[in-house]
């Protein structure tokens, strides 16, 4: 129980440290690549969208995967995820044959990245005994609930400003604090928000004892 409670608490704050972070990204990206590049090509702010949301699902992988190698037993678990994330190519070139928008590719990556997930976790129960319904509902479906609740207003102030350096800053400052407000008392268990709040409170009277010396 509590191996899996660590695998559970790894995918959820791994994602929601991704999540404060890719936010702001993006929805701003527009913004963020004219002052990059100046000139991009077509597609850049969807591929960049696109990119950070693949990201966002990779990140659940990854307690999964050192749970996996952590068994030993990792030959079958390779040659079906391996074989799976392999069919990203010829995919890709099929529906780029067909026609697709250049992006597609990265819908499709998306797509295999959530079989994939469901792959891995399909061989955890097999091997470890992992509870797969647990699993989606204390990380998949919580991360997504959090997620949007964070998203809400930050999408609400994007889309009542004009482009711009304002809307750029008060987009970021209001994504990182509804992301970090919905991670808290949405996206943690009580133990877990009476621990951030207890160290918050810490911080905040070392910080009002510093100054006050």
């Amino acid at each position: 129980e509590y191996l899996f409670s660590l695998v559970e608490r790894g995918s959820r704050f791994g994602y929601y440290i991704m999540m404060i972070l890719a936010l702001p990204i993006i929805l701003e990206a527009p913004f963020i690549l004219g002052i990059w590049l100046k000139q991009y090509p077509d597609y850049t702010v969807i591929f960049v969208r696109l990119v950070l949301i693949y990201s966002l699902l990779e990140v659940l992988s990854n307690t999964l995967i050192t749970l996996q190698v952590a068994t030993g037993n990792i030959r079958n678990y390779q040659i079906a995820v391996g074989g799976l994330l392999l069919m990203n190519f010829p995919v890709s070139w099929g529906i780029l044959k067909l026609g697709a928008p250049p992006y597609a590719v990265y819908i499709v990556a998306i797509l295999i990245g959530v079989g994939c997930l469901l792959l891995r976790l399909a061989f955890l129960r097999k091997m470890v005994d992992l509870p797969i319904r647990k699993y989606l509902n204390n990380v998949v479906v919580n991360v997504l609930f959090t997620n949007i609740c964070g998203a809400v207003v930050p999408t609400i102030v994007y889309l009542s400003m004009s482009p711009g350096i304002y809307r750029f800053i008060s987009v970021g400052v209001v994504s990182i604090i509804c992301a970090s407000i919905a991670v808290v008392f949405i996206g943690c268990t009580s133990g877990e928000r009476n621990f951030i709040l207890g160290r918050f409170n810490t911080l905040k009277s070392r910080f009002i004892k510093t100054q006050a010396v």
